[in-house]
């Protein structure tokens, strides 16, 4: 075994953490809506809020929700509407949804969502991805059943938090 081999391994690891700690470190970061617009794909971001499925492929998998989502596609809209405005009460959920595009997430209408339980920090890329696919707020309160958990890849998740930038551009 080379002397050098050892050496190697721990630059190699030293490397793999160090950048994966900088990545995460950019995505706690305030959204940025210019970077994220972009990147985005803006109508696979819509057709991801109004159908719960990208332009091409198979509706995204999730799980709890009403048990009636399914059925009524299973997207952003129909609990939120179709302007992400929110203040719906969706069947059986008995709560009123919040608006959830970017002002009220994590730009200048955001206080509207501590509402609820208490303050929160401003949604990041790393938190708002991690509601969806858990359901935890930034403060590690756990939002209602009602909402499902989604299994989002970085490609879903930027083509959504793009269209949800751009409503607010759209009203």
């Amino acid at each position: 075994m080379s002397p050098y081999l050892p050496i190697v391994c721990f630059v190699v690891t030293l490397t793999f953490f160090c950048s994966e700690s900088l990545l995460a470190k950019s995505k706690q970061d305030p959204i940025n809506p210019k970077e994220v617009l972009a990147k985005a794909d803006i109508e696979n971001g819509k057709s991801i809020f109004e159908k719960g499925a990208p332009l091409v492929g198979a509706h995204l998998p999730f799980q709890g929700g009403p048990h009636w989502l399914r059925s009524q596609g299973g997207s952003c809209s129909t609990c939120h509407g179709p302007k992400g405005l929110g203040n719906i009460e969706p069947d059986f959920c008995f709560l009123t949804t919040p608006p959830i595009s970017y002002k009220y997430l994590a730009g200048s209408g955001y206080p509207f969502n501590a509402r609820q339980d208490g303050s929160h920090p401003a949604y990041t890329e790393l938190t708002l991805k991690r509601l969806l696919e858990t359901g935890y707020k930034p403060n590690g309160i756990e939002v209602d059943y009602c909402m499902p958990r989604w299994r989002l890849s970085d490609k879903i998740f930027n083509d959504l938090l793009g269209y949800l930038i751009s409503l607010d551009e759209s009203r």
